[in-house]
């Protein structure tokens, strides 16, 4: 017994508190117990919480993984009045703490374990449950976003309406029931479209189509959206706006069709095709034909010679320079059969007999008389 001045009196004196002395000693190898009573009932102590720990009682968790952890989960704290939000996540960290990780299961969910008691996970729900009913939420708070769809589309939006395919990607706007003048796009049978004095490349088309259907959903959908959606509808939707982008101009233009062997001197196309036809242009190689003979190219603009070779055999085609070409039939004297130069009955022979030339007897007599004479143009 120990006075406040830490004065060591009897216990029928006026002390103020009391401790027990204790001290060591080294313990005889008997059937006795000298310990003090306090270090015993510390080890009872011990043991009994050890005890009521491993039989605790972990069905109540859900109290806490689902009734809090789950509870709370997705939500944003925009949405809300601060001091009241603030307020429920520090006594649902509170509860949370109370129980812990413990792996994982297949679907790659938390397994959690715990070692509080009931009366402890039951109080940190009701506290939980209390605070929770006080927070505030913000509610919409969309006139931005309205005001920006407004001014994309050039009406409001209970004249819109929108869809939006999240596994596809795909989404389309219509805008019915009014005369509207889009920013962008032009309205054909009642859908926004991709058309008008300014056409815009298609991936960044359709990603503005996305944003502003989903803006359009979102400021039709306040009770969803909240604060935090019309803010990620909105920033969206301006990105979508800045990012829509012209095609660059054409450098090249296309000439598609196909290659076979020529008929006579001046290169009437045939049937028969000719594969692995080297075909140039400005003095660059720019592609070749397939097994069918059949070919597409991308020529420079302002290019108008384009010269298709095989086996040193060449002919040079005129184009305009500018315009597409599809289904051109290119006529190719490829007769050469021994590769010496020189085209003469021996060509004509060995032609026949591997079967590549389907030209006539006549024809070839000609083309040997007279000689290769190709058209400029086809």
């Amino acid at each position: 017994y120990w006075t406040a001045d830490g004065k060591r009196v009897n216990s029928n004196d006026d002390w103020t508190y009391k401790f027990a002395l204790t001290h060591e000693i080294i313990k005889p190898n008997d059937t006795n117990d000298y310990r003090g009573f306090y270090t015993m009932l510390e080890d009872y102590l011990k043991y009994t919480v050890e005890q009521a720990r491993k039989n605790v009682n972990t069905a109540l968790m859900t109290e806490i993984t689902e009734g809090i952890i789950a509870d709370r989960a997705g939500r944003d704290s925009v949405n809300y009045k601060v001091d009241t939000y603030e307020k429920m996540v520090q006594i649902a960290r509170n509860g949370e703490s109370l129980v812990y990780v413990t792996g994982v299961d297949e679907a790659g969910k938390p397994i959690y374990g715990t070692s509080a008691s009931s009366v402890e996970i039951m109080e940190a729900k009701r506290l939980y449950d209390k605070y929770n009913e006080l927070v505030e939420a913000r509610g919409y708070e969309g006139d931005k976003l309205e005001a920006e769809i407004a001014h994309l589309t050039g009406t409001t939006k209970n004249y819109i309406t929108a869809s939006y395919d999240e596994v596809t990607g795909s989404a389309s706007v219509m805008i019915t029931g009014v005369a509207a003048t889009p920013e962008y796009g032009k309205i054909v049978n009642g859908v926004l479209v991709n058309e008008g004095d300014v056409v815009y490349t298609a991936k960044t088309w359709n990603n503005y189509i996305v944003a502003l259907a989903q803006a359009v959903i979102a400021a039709k959908n306040p009770e969803q959206s909240q604060v935090a959606g019309t803010y990620v509808a909105k920033k969206n939707v301006v990105i979508a706006e800045n990012a829509l982008d012209v095609p660059a101009a054409a450098t090249t233009y296309v000439v598609s069709g196909t290659v076979t062997e020529a008929l006579d001197n001046v290169g009437t196309a045939g049937t028969y095709a000719l594969a692995n036809v080297t075909i140039s242009a400005d003095g660059e190689e720019i592609g070749t034909t397939d097994a069918s003979g059949n070919f597409s190219v991308e020529v420079p603009l302002g290019v108008t010679d384009v010269t298709f070779s095989i086996n040193g055999a060449s002919r040079t085609v005129a184009f305009d320079g500018a315009t597409e070409v599809a289904g051109a039939n290119v006529g190719l004297i490829d007769l050469d059969f021994n590769n010496d130069g020189k085209i003469n009955a021996t060509d004509l022979a060995l032609g026949a007999k591997l079967n590549k030339t389907k030209i006539t007897g006549v024809n070839f007599k000609s083309i040997m008389r007279y000689g290769i004479q190709y058209n400029a143009t086809l």
